[in-house]
């Protein structure tokens, strides 16, 4: 059967096709940092719409004045009575709020857990941790009517289980890896796998990681340079002392290569996917390691590689903690001028948390490697907390992100900040 540009083999999702829209909270008082809208935390029911909450995924541009984005809990009811399986929401950049789409779970499609991505074909693709015949999870497809269709359901140990963000190459092939699955290893779980989808909609395991000096636990996926190459980094494997994870590329016919192994010192577990710029250099972020283990922010030149030896990996930041921030669980935003802008899900303010040391932190790393902090988050139910996933900017330099708790219920929500025009006098 021909499938053109549409990849074969959908399932409809179980789910609830929704257009609810909820007012945006009032900013009108609001500085450089804007909460653009606050979750609810609430499933959709008959006649009354709730919105969702926890958006773990960050958001991507509509083309117009507004983003797509995720929440992993709220919509319909199928999952969990109190919780609901997640939805896909749209947002305007003033703040009006309008749930798409609620997941309704297995044999679907549940709790979508990364950005959505968008394909030069204006399709929008994104994955559920859950969901599928096998609860494994899925990779997805919303449709411009709204609807959500399941392209590749995961079976687990053979191909994958958990899925994380998804990247395209030029030919119209979608990447990514899943956390667990692709063999024995790792205490019987596998230690996961990066897949291919065709544009015919047919899936390959293009590698599974072995364990231990090989790597294993993708959580952050790949990003394909204009070779093809895919580069990433595990969370765990590596050096068999911390296992502390890896930097990995995969050549375009399957072979894997350790660019760098993580041993506390130079980053100790990353959740990233990787930013890379036209130059071939990658940034990301780990969690832990560093100066005190709060996290670092690292720069790779993959051009400076050798053919057999580890990379030249430089720190650009080590989080120091507290006002400083901790513990960056995501990748950061690369802009033209080479300043890099993300998240910590720790530090800044000791509202909440204190054992992690605050509520969590915007950076900015600029390319003389002077950190700054834009905003350090408060209170966990009077301002957002806990942000965990890459920003995005428009042209007028403002970034946009989510955080997955605090806001008016707890739940998490959507925020602008702008950033200060006179250190960036080149736009």
């Amino acid at each position: 059967m021909a499938c053109g540009r549409t990849l074969c083999g959908r399932i409809l999702v179980g789910g609830a096709l929704i257009v609810a829209t909820l007012a945006p909270l009032d900013s009108s008082n609001a500085g450089p940092f804007r909460l653009l809208y606050s979750f609810t935390g609430g499933i959709f029911l008959e006649n009354h719409s709730r919105d969702g909450g926890e958006p773990i995924g960050g958001l991507v541009p509509d083309g117009r004045d507004g983003f797509y984005g995720t929440t992993n809990i709220g919509g319909g009811p199928e999952c969990n009575a109190t919780h609901g399986c997640g939805t896909i929401f749209h947002i305007t950049s003033s703040g009006k709020e309008k749930v798409i789409f609620a997941f309704g779970g297995q044999p679907g499609a549940a709790f979508p857990n990364s950005s959505l991505i968008k394909l030069k074909d204006g399709r929008y693709l994104g994955t559920t941790s859950r969901g599928g015949p096998g609860n494994n999870g899925t990779v997805f497809e919303l449709s411009d009517s709204g609807r959500v269709s399941v392209l590749y359901a995961f079976k687990g140990q053979s191909d994958g289980s958990i899925p994380s963000r998804l990247t395209s190459d030029r030919a119209g092939n979608i990447y990514g890896a899943t956390a667990y699955g692709g063999g024995n290893g790792c205490d019987g779980e596998g230690c996961g796998t990066v897949f291919k989808i065709a544009p015919d909609g047919s899936e390959k395991v293009v590698f599974a990681f072995p364990g231990g000096l090989g790597g294993a636990n993708p959580w952050g996926g790949v990003v394909a340079d204009q070779q093809g190459n895919l580069y990433g980094t595990t969370f765990a494997g590596g050096d068999p002392r911390s296992g502390c994870g890896t930097v990995f590329k995969l050549s375009p016919n399957g072979t894997e290569r350790t660019l760098v192994i993580f041993n506390e010192q130079n980053g100790c577990e990353s959740y990233s996917q990787l930013t890379i710029d036209k130059h071939g250099n990658l940034f990301g972020t780990t969690v832990g390691g560093g100066t005190i283990g709060a996290g670092v922010v690292f720069m790779l030149p993959t051009s400076d590689c050798s053919a057999l030896g580890p990379c030249h990996e430089t720190i650009l930041h080590s989080f120091a903690g507290g006002t400083d921030g901790a513990f960056p669980l995501n990748g950061v935003l690369l802009d033209k001028a080479g300043n890099l802008f993300g998240t910590t899900s720790a530090g800044g303010l000791d509202a909440c948390w204190p054992a992690r040391r605050g509520c969590g932190t915007i950076f900015e790393v600029a390319a003389d490697g002077t950190e700054t902090i834009l905003q350090a988050f408060g209170s966990e139910n009077a301002n957002l907390t806990d942000p965990q996933d890459v920003l995005i900017m428009d042209r007028k330099r403002r970034l946009y992100g989510t955080a997955t708790s605090g806001g008016s219920d707890g739940v998490g929500g959507v925020f602008a900040i702008d950033t200060t025009p006179s250190k960036h006098s080149d736009h």
